[in-house]
């Protein structure tokens, strides 16, 4: 998750691809999503 959100708010990336085990996709999308964009949020009200 720090990975995702380091690549969001140090390089303005803002579009991830999951390529993983379909089986985690679940997990990605319910689980790592939301916590990177609440991380991202609030890094940006920081800046």
């Amino acid at each position: 998750m720090d990975e995702i959100a380091e690549l969001a708010v140090g390089y303005g990336v803002d579009s991830f691809l999951y390529g993983g085990d379909p089986a985690g996709l679940e997990v990605f999308a319910l689980e790592i999503v939301p916590e990177v964009r609440e991380t991202v949020g609030r890094e940006r009200a920081r800046l």
